[in-house]
This record gives C-alpha cells, structure tokens and sequence, in this order.
C-alpha cells in the first residue's frame, strides 16, 4: 500500500498523533520519550518559524525574542512529519525533538514492514542534512531501538545505522506498597530533586560522574529516571537491593550527515 508523507499542519494533528502513540506504547516503550505529557508540550500552538532552514543567520533573526523552549518547540514541530494512507487516516509519525538530533517515530501496526520504516530514516537524514547545512557542521542522527524490535533494527542497520556504546537497561519499582526505610551514614541527609536554582551545581557533579557529560533539567522532570548500561554491575545491584527489576533493554543507533 502506498503512504503519503506530510508535514505537520499544527494543532489539528495532535489527536490523531497522541492516538497513534498510545496505540504503539508497550510496556518497554511505554516511558520512551517523548510521553504522552511531553507531546502535549512540545505541540502547543504557537508562532511558526518560517525562514528557510539552511540559512543559519535567517534561523537567528527568526527565533531571537523567542524563549529557549519555545525556540525548541518550534524547531521540534518544524522537524515533525506524518504519513496517510488513501483515506487520510495517520498511519505513521516522525518527529526529531531538538536542541538534540534524536529521531523518535510510531508505525500503526497495520502499516509496519510496508516501507514506511525507510521513508522515515530517510525523512530524518535529510532533515539532519538541513540542520547540518545550516550550523556549517556534521550532525549525528540518534534513533532508540529495543531488544525486542528486531525489524527496526533491521531497517536502521539497512540504512546505515550503528550501533552506538552499549545496551541500556530500564529498571521499574512498583510503588503499591510502602517503601522501605532508608538509612544514611552519619553526616548525610537526603532532599527531593533538584531544583532549578541548584542545577549548576548538580550539573557540576554529575559531570564528574559520568566523564564531562551533562544532562538537561527536563531529564530530572520525567518519570523514567533510573536507566543504567548494561555492563553497570554494582549500580544493577543497588537497584536490586531496593527492589527493582529489569523492564526492558535497549541501544541507540546513529548515522553521521554531513552538511552537503
């Protein structure tokens, strides 16, 4: 069967996108983002940006008065598209969620191992091109692929995907019962989260930590919050020792693009 491919017209193709996400959610996706709530956020209305992507000055006029979400709000939902069948139903969603180049994407089971698989990769690598073209820089094109997602797998390496570091394992603790209590040695105290005023300094640790690499505050907000690799041994056995099991693994595959 033959698709067709749009771009998003805004507002009016919400719906029909949180339906056909809803419908490819499973439980080892289920906390892939963007979530349902992100959607929601990232497609609010507002003022397009309508400069041509491969201008870089044209981009930084366009978006100077804007906020830095709504600039990526607005850039994530420039880089959205669809794909309809002959009755216009969506059948397929794809999405590259900026300031970062990870290419997210549902398929109605329906339509999968039709083809729409590679008119996606190949919607996103030439958008990735775009944004490659403008910042004067090759860019890498991010896709999440779980273990259980074999033809996806097989569709990226198809178009020329790699399999980036290692596995990752999702971890979940159900919270239907009460928690344990947890005690501290001596000197230490725990607080909830971390709040905005006090990012700049967790961010210092937690580049310490992890070899120079940062992390947005929206990552703090999501729900999915405790992931590690899978050759992460001691940090598997603290999650245990509180009672987590393994949801789910996965792996991010990539393609470099350069800007021509």
């Amino acid at each position: 069967m033959n698709y067709t491919q749009r771009p998003y017209r805004g507002e009016i193709d919400v719906p029909a996108m949180l339906a056909l996400s809803q419908l490819c959610t499973t439980p080892q996706n289920v906390y892939d983002r963007p979530t349902t709530g992100e959607m929601r956020r990232l497609f609010t209305p507002l003022i397009e940006l309508t400069t041509p992507v491969n201008e870089k000055q044209s981009w930084q006029e366009a978006s100077r008065d804007m906020s830095s979400e709504d600039r990526h709000r607005a850039l994530t939902q420039r880089f959205t598209a669809l794909w309809e069948d002959a009755n216009g139903q969506v059948v397929a969603s794809a999405l590259i969620a900026q300031p970062g180049c990870s290419l997210t994407f549902q398929v109605h089971p329906q339509a999968q191992g039709q083809g729409v698989e590679a008119e996606i990769l190949a919607w996103g690598l030439a958008q990735t091109q775009l944004i490659a073209q403008a910042r004067g820089t090759s860019r890498d094109l991010w896709c999440r692929c779980h273990e259980g997602e074999q033809e996806r797998r097989s569709v990226l390496e198809a178009a020329g995907f790699l399999p980036i570091f290692e596995r990752d394992l999702r971890l979940v603790h159900a919270l239907a019962q009460p928690l344990s209590p947890v005690s501290l040695p001596a000197g230490f105290s725990q607080k909830l989260g971390v709040k905005q005023g006090e990012f700049d300094t967790y961010q210092e640790l937690h580049q310490a930590v992890f070899d120079g690499v940062s992390i947005n505050m929206d990552y703090h907000e999501s729900s999915a919050y405790l992931e590690t690799s899978e050759s992460n041994v001691p940090a598997q056995r603290l999650f245990a020792s509180v009672g987590f099991t393994q949801l789910s693994s996965w792996q991010w595959y990539a393609k470099t693009v350069e800007p021509f």
